[in-house]
Formats: structure tokens, C-alpha cells, sequence
């Protein structure tokens, strides 16, 4: 047991430096090479988190609206679709389909798409952001939930059915609990594919539509070291957060 500690503090340390790296690149004023640690003189970026035009907190609750509307139109409706095609006679053909948007780099994919979006007014507007990503998140989900149907959840539905279970009582008695860990590792993944997307938000949104993935690059490309921090910083809190709620919630349970 304690030759195995040196490990773990290793592998803690290995996890935990890149985000306090962040944060003391994202608060700090200053750092120059040699200096070991950052200079705090001044609060400038934290006044620019909270307001002005790099308003973080409004990017940031944004990027979380569109990735959780994303995620769990995507699972709700996946979910269903993937059923019918899990026993369908052409599933293997229906399946080939689902996997067509990411033979495609997001940006090709996107200006083949852009077309429709500026017909329909959508191109640089926060709805048409959520279409595109949508338009990816919706296929994976199909393909994650399609093994899903192929277990032995039909045979418990049917035995409801049996024992006189309408479709609704089946669902929410039957398949809905049987089905609760799968969905929540599929809102997980969606949510996580719609938050760190990057080609179809910048194109789609024409540079209108800000969200955390994008001002990241932005930073990085304009060489201000800070903003792409503190951007950095804010876009790794959500995955945390929900790996520790996978771990907690949906991982016990195996």
C-alpha cells in the first residue's frame, strides 16, 4: 500500500498542475521569464471576467446553455431513434448513415451546411449554433444508445406488456429505469462532444455567436497569454464536474 502512495501523489500532481497553472496565468498580471511565480499587482482580468466585452460569465453561460440544450435534445431523441433502428431490416445501412457527419471535417462539413443556415436566417445567431452542433451531437447519440437496444431491455418490455403494462407505465416502470445509467453517460458524452466544439460553432456563428472554445482560440491567435487562460480555465470546470458526478452517480452502480 505505501509503495503504491508515490503513485498517486505523482498522478495527482500530474492532474492538478495544469489547472493551478492556469489559474495563476489567468489572475496573474505579469510573468516574465525568470521569475518563478506570477505577478498579482492589479484585478484588471478579474473586472474583465465579469464584465466588458470579454464578460466571461455571460460566454460562459451560454456555452452551457447551447452544450445542455444540445445534450439532451440529442439523448431524447437519439434514444427513440436508435430503438427503431436497432430492429430495423436495413440497421446496418441506417447505422453506415449515422456515422457520415464525422467522415467530414467539421469545417467542410459546416460550409456545405452554411448554405441552408443563411436561407433560413440562422448563420450567426445562438439557435443556428445549436442546429449545427446538433446536427453531429444527434448521429453519436444514435450510435451510442443502438447497443443499448440490442440487449435484453425488449424482453423485460415485453414481459410488462404481458402482465398487462400499457406503453406508458412500460416506459416509465420498465425501460426508463433500466435505461437510467445509459442516458446519463449519453447526456455526458453529448455534452461534452457540444462544449468543446469548435469548427461548426466558429463557422456557423460567424464569429457573432461567442463561446468559451471559441475566445480560446481567439486568445491564442491575438497572443494574449491571459484571456486564453482564464478562457481555458472556465471551459475545463464543466468536464470535471461531470466526471466527478459520472464516478459518483453512474459508476457505483456497476
Amino acid at each position: 500500500m505505501f509503495k503504491k502512495r508515490p503513485k498517486f501523489v505523482v498522478l495527482w500532481i500530474c492532474l492538478i498542475f495544469p489547472i493551478l497553472f492556469l489559474g495563476m496565468l489567468a489572475f496573474s498580471s505579469t510573468w516574465r521569464f525568470p521569475t518563478l511565480i506570477p505577478e498579482f499587482k492589479d484585478n484588471s482580468n478579474f473586472e474583465l471576467m465579469v464584465s466588458g466585452d470579454a464578460s466571461f460569465v455571460m460566454i460562459f453561460l451560454r456555452s452551457v446553455l447551447i452544450s445542455i440544450t444540445v445534450a439532451i435534445v440529442s439523448v431524447a431523441t437519439g434514444f427513440f431513434i436508435a430503438k427503431v433502428i436497432a430492429f430495423h431490416k436495413k440497421r446496418n445501412l441506417l447505422l453506415l448513415l449515422a456515422y457520415f457527419p464525422f467522415a467530414l471535417s467539421p469545417v467542410v462539413f459546416a460550409a456545405c451546411l452554411n448554405y441552408f443556415f443563411t436561407l433560413f436566417l440562422l448563420s450567426g445567431t445562438t439557435p443556428g449554433v445549436m442546429i449545427a452542433q446538433f446536427i453531429i451531437v444527434f448521429p453519436y447519440a444514435i450510435i451510442l444508445f443502438n447497443s443499448h437496444w440490442g440487449s435484453g431491455i425488449i424482453a423485460y418490455e415485453q414481459s410488462a406488456a404481458t402482465l398487462g403494462g400499457n406503453a406508458v407505465q412500460r416506459f416509465f416502470r420498465v425501460t426508463l429505469p433500466l435505461s437510467k445509467n445509459m442516458l446519463l453517460i449519453g447526456f455526458f458524452q453529448c455534452f461534452i462532444i457540444s462544449w468543446f466544439e469548435f469548427g461548426l460553432t466558429n463557422f456557423i456563428g460567424m464569429g457573432q455567436v461567442k463561446t468559451l472554445t471559441v475566445k480560446v482560440f481567439q486568445y491564442i491567435g491575438e497572443a494574449n497569454i491571459h484571456l486564453a487562460a482564464m478562457s481555458s480555465l472556465l471551459l475545463v470546470i464543466p468536464p470535471l464536474l461531470l466526471l466527478w458526478a459520472n464516478k459518483k452517480f453512474v459508476l457505483r452502480n456497476y
